[in-house]
């Protein structure tokens, strides 16, 4: 294993869960458009007749396989169509959670990598664990099964530290935002995704550990930037990666890619990460 071999694995990752995102919007756009012709249908007649669909639940007995029903649900289709936006918020929640996933593999390699061949990647409780592990593959099993110690956020700021570079680029570049900031939003709104699916609970709390973690200081604009991941329209604060709407003109709503925007900003900090390694290998 190679830095360019992992960077390129980290790619391919990303490449499926890209496509996994469009095809989820694709498929969900043309549900909800049928949906919407049926909703217009039904408001153009003036019968009182439900319009929409019944479901019923059941599962099957251990001891003679009969069917047990326990459940009917009865939808409108303006029902489903609330029911459906969630169901796919819902998908792009796992999408999200799938993407952290495959970064901190990446940070995982990257370190294991590093580390194998300069121990001085480690601090002192790390490097008793890896107790200079000479190979890669020693590396990244150690590093696997002492999680609590090898955290991805833990090795992160040891290739920060050894590599100023990353430091600089989070903060200073061409993209004019604060990677820091956005890897915190996203570990916190995984956390919740995974835990608590997708509800959050407590909501200043959450802010402000977002902007903690980030090591930025509290403001009205971090707060409101945090705040745009968020929604309660139903009632409950919960995390809302679903499109939304940028700008209007000539009556043409243009609408932001909230989920692909996530996932790009891994593909961006990873790049950097990638390349002030690879830069510093060629200084030697």
């Amino acid at each position: 294993m190679d830095i360019y071999l992992a960077f390129d694995e980290l790619k391919k990752e990303f490449e499926a869960i890209s496509y996994q995102e469009r095809k989820t919007r694709e498929i969900f756009k043309k549900i909800l458009e049928n949906n919407s012709t049926a909703i217009n249908l039904t408001k153009s007649t003036d019968s009182d007749k439900f319009f929409g669909s019944t479901h019923f639940m059941g599962f099957h007995r251990a001891d003679n396989n009969e069917i047990v029903r326990y459940g009917k649900i009865k939808l409108s289709h303006e029902e489903m169509g609330l029911l459906l936006i969630k169901q796919r918020n819902r998908q792009y929640q796992w999408l999200l959670a799938e993407a952290h996933e495959a970064y901190e593999d990446f940070i995982e390699k990257i370190s294991a990598i590093v580390g194998s061949k300069d121990a001085s990647l480690w601090n002192t409780k790390q490097r008793k664990k890896i107790n200079n592990a000479p190979d890669y593959s020693d590396c990244i099993t150690i590093i696997r099964t002492n999680p609590s110690e090898f955290s991805s956020t833990k090795l992160l700021n040891s290739l920060r530290s050894k590599f100023n570079k990353i430091n600089y680029l989070e903060v200073n570049n061409a993209l004019k935002c604060n990677l820091r900031f956005y890897l915190s939003l996203i570990e916190q709104l995984r956390h919740h995704i995974v835990h608590t699916k997708g509800l959050i609970i407590d909501t200043p709390n959450f802010i402000n550990e977002v902007i903690r973690k980030s090591g930025l200081k509290k403001n009205d604009e971090l707060e409101s930037k945090v705040r745009l991941y968020l929604d309660d329209s139903d009632g409950n604060m919960f995390v809302s990666l679903s499109d939304r709407p940028t700008r209007s003109d000539n009556n043409l709503e243009q609408y932001h890619n909230v989920i692909e925007h996530l996932i790009q900003m891994f593909l961006s900090h990873a790049l950097i990460v990638f390349e002030a390694i690879d830069a510093s290998k060629n200084e030697q």
